[in-house]
């Protein structure tokens, strides 16, 4: 049976909903393993359950407010700038961007200039990706993950000795 979600209620009970309209929420219930359907001959209806399991059938198939949208959305890029960020620190060999930007000092270090650089471009990439997800807090369209990426600075690794 395909669900449209699956959801487990405060009490502990399970359900699985079929369908939603605006009168009722057809589900079935489910026995602990998640796929055996308790009542196989007939879906339940939403006015048979209690108020609250109702309400929170309803509330967990409703789609998010804009503000939970945005701080999905923005939870998700954060993620994604620091994993792009440590992708490229990789590709330099260090561990991550943190390992990367640790070589910035002593000066004397080798790897500062790289270790400079990296820092610098962390910082620009950071203040961009704040200042943008500001903007989108303010009611911009969400763009794609990766079209906001599109936008951030690149790394520019310092010249060669």
């Amino acid at each position: 049976m395909d669900y449209l979600a699956v959801y487990t209620l405060p009490s502990g009970q399970t359900v699985g909903c079929l369908e939603v309209t605006e009168t009722e929420i057809v589900f079935d219930f489910l026995a602990a393993d998640g796929v055996t359907r308790l009542n196989p001959s007939a879906a339940n209806i939403a006015p048979k359950l209690s108020e609250d399991a109702a309400a929170d059938i309803s509330a967990a198939l409703a789609p998010p407010s804009e503000a939970q949208a945005v701080a999905q959305f923005s939870a998700a890029v954060v993620a994604a700038v620091q994993a792009w960020m440590d992708a490229r620190a990789r590709q330099d060999g260090y561990d991550h961007i943190l390992s990367a930007c640790s070589y910035a000092a002593p000066p004397e270090n080798p790897f500062a200039a790289e270790g400079n650089a990296y820092l610098v471009w962390r910082s620009s990439v950071w203040a961009a990706c704040y200042a943008a997800l500001g903007a989108h807090q303010s009611g911009d369209p969400l763009p794609t993950i990766e079209d906001f990426i599109a936008t951030l600075p690149v790394y520019v690794p310092p010249p060669n000795p």
